[in-house]
C-alpha cells in the first residue's frame, strides 16, 4: 500500500507484469503458512505445559526452531489485506490510494469523456463499499488488465460506471478461478494425489510437512494421556 501511495505510476507499471493467479498464489501461500504457524504454536503450548515425557525438551526445542523458521518465512510472504480492513484501519489513506490509482488510469486513456477529479473522489468510497473484499494489489491488477484491453477496447468514455464494470468483471473471474481450483482439488483428492504447492518451492513444502508432523505428535500424545 505504501508503494501505491507514494509511487503510484511506477508501482502500477510494475504490477502490469503480474497475473491474477500470481497474486492469488502469493496470498494463498501466506494463508497456508499462517495456519501451520498456529498449529506449531499449539504444539509448543502442549509440550511446554502438558507433556510429561522424558524427551519433552527435545520436542520443545524442535517445535520452537520450526516456529522461528516459519516466522522468518512469513516475513518474506505477502500478507493480504482487503480494502475493507484497510478502510477500518485508516480510511483517509486507502481513499487517497484508490484516488491515485484511478487518476493513473485517467492519465493512461485518451478519451473525450473522462472521469473528473470530483468523480474520482466520489468513486473511491463506492469501490470500498462495493468491493470491500478485494485488496489494493487485486485492484491494481484489474486496472492493469483494463489498460491491456482485457475488458474491451471499443469504449468512448471512462467514468465511474466503466471502472465499476471492470471491477465487477474482475470479481466474477476471481470467483470462477476459485471454483475451478476447488474442483481441481476435489478431483486430485479423489485420485489420491497430494498437490500442495505453495510459494518458495520444496523448502516451503518440507517445512509445512514438519509442522504438520509436530501437530500430529501433539494429538497422539493427547490421545495417549486421555487413556491413562
Amino acid at each position: 500500500m505504501q508503494n501505491l501511495n507514494n509511487n503510484t505510476a511506477v508501482t502500477m507499471a510494475q504490477m502490469a507484469k503480474y497475473s491474477p493467479n500470481h497474486v492469488e498464489r502469493k496470498f494463498e501461500a501466506y494463508r497456508v503458512a499462517s495456519e501451520q504457524l498456529d498449529d506449531l504454536k499449539r504444539s509448543e503450548r502442549f509440550f511446554d505445559k502438558e507433556f510429561k515425557g522424558d524427551d519433552r525438551e527435545t520436542h520443545l526445542a524442535e517445535v520452537r526452531n520450526m516456529i522461528d523458521q516459519m516466522e522468518l518465512m512469513l516475513d518474506g510472504l505477502t500478507a493480504p489485506k482487503s480494502i475493507g480492513i484497510l478502510n477500518r484501519e485508516n480510511s483517509e489513506a486507502v481513499v487517497k490510494t484508490l484516488c491515485l490509482m484511478v487518476n493513473d488510469l485517467r492519465k493512461y486513456f485518451i478519451l473525450d469523456r473522462m472521469i473528473t477529479k470530483d468523480g474520482i473522489l466520489a468513486l473511491a468510497p463506492m469501490i470500498i463499499v462495493t468491493h470491500s473484499s478485494l485488496t489494493l494489489e487485486e485492484i491494481a491488477i484489474c486496472f492493469c488488465n483494463a489498460k491491456k484491453g482485457f475488458y474491451g477496447e471499443d469504449f468512448q468514455r471512462m467514468d465511474g460506471s466503466t471502472i465499476m464494470k471492470w471491477l465487477k468483471l474482475y470479481v466474477e473471474e476471481k470467483q470462477f478461478r476459485s471454483a475451478d481450483k476447488e474442483y481441481t482439488k476435489e478431483c486430485n483428492f479423489k485420485a489420491g494425489q497430494d498437490v500442495g504447492r505453495v510459494e518458495r518451492g520444496d523448502s516451503m513444502e518440507v517445512l509445512l510437512k514438519k509442522a504438520t508432523g509436530a501437530a500430529l505428535v501433539m494429538k497422539d500424545m493427547q490421545r495417549k494421556n486421555s487413556k491413562k
